[in-house]
């Protein structure tokens, strides 16, 4: 998808020629990434040293590859090299600090009514640390591989706490994005799903209606929506290869 240039956060818009409707949705895109619920200014700068500054920053930091989330195996049905996706109950968890890399390894064992898992994350940053607690459910993504004395594991798999969240909500494609060291892929997906709520609206089309529908494009709202949480029936493969109308409108 092609940002209208337009609404560059580095080209000013001439917003005294626009009508006022415009001007107005102009500004609120412009929006410091601050005033976005969940952000503040402490995480608003980790952003902005990530080069997201603006709403419209952040609502056209789109996604580089698609994970497909819509089946969720049995941990006993885990396959080495395969990528899986499992719900289970964190049932260990251990922090280790590695003197010679100066860095904490945090290893973790994933239950569910089937068999165990177990997970690592070599050099794991603070919030990752702080953010497990044993006991949580969890949904956990990422590749089968053959660990110590045999045991299945996940290196660094993305994952979900899950609260309250039936089956049909947790399966789904998700999108994985560039993140800023110390902003998680779940934080990231939260903030821009709220900037879609509550600012989806102000993303004009960079094309006349009648050309949109005669080109096969979307709505530029409509293909930011598509793209950020791609509906459960969409092709993956297309959007994995950029080749959907989403992607080339």
């Amino acid at each position: 998808m092609v940002k209208p240039t337009a609404f560059s956060s580095r080209e000013k818009p001439n917003e005294e020629n626009a009508p006022q409707a415009l001007r107005k949705r102009l500004r609120a895109l412009a929006t410091p990434l601050q005033f976005i619920k969940g952000i503040g200014p402490k995480r608003a700068a980790q952003l902005d040293s990530f080069g997201l500054k603006t709403v419209e920053d952040l609502l056209y930091h789109l996604p580089f590859r698609y994970e497909d989330r819509r089946h969720i195996d049995k941990i006993a049905r885990a396959t080495p090299g395969q990528e899986a996706s499992f719900i289970g109950r964190l049932i260990a968890l251990q922090n280790r600090y590695i003197p010679r890399r100066r860095s904490q390894m945090l290893l973790g064992v994933l239950q569910d009514e089937s068999a165990s898992i177990d997970l690592i994350w070599f050099r794991a940053p603070k919030f990752l640390v702080d953010g497990l607690i044993k006991g949580q459910l969890l949904l956990a993504h990422g590749k089968v591989e053959t660990g110590l004395h045999g045991r299945l594991r996940l290196s660094h798999p993305d994952f979900e706490i899950i609260e309250g969240e039936t089956d049909a909500g947790l399966q789904r494609i998700l999108p994985v994005y560039v993140h800023p060291a110390g902003v998680s892929l779940t934080l990231l997906r939260q903030w821009i799903a709220q900037a879609l709520q509550d600012y989806g609206d102000c993303v004009p089309d960079g094309l006349p209606g009648e050309i949109l529908r005669r080109q096969g494009l979307m709505p530029a709202r409509e293909a930011l929506m598509e793209l950020h949480e791609p509906p459960p029936q969409t092709a993956i493969a297309a959007m994995n290869d950029f080749s959907s109308a989403a992607h080339r409108t």
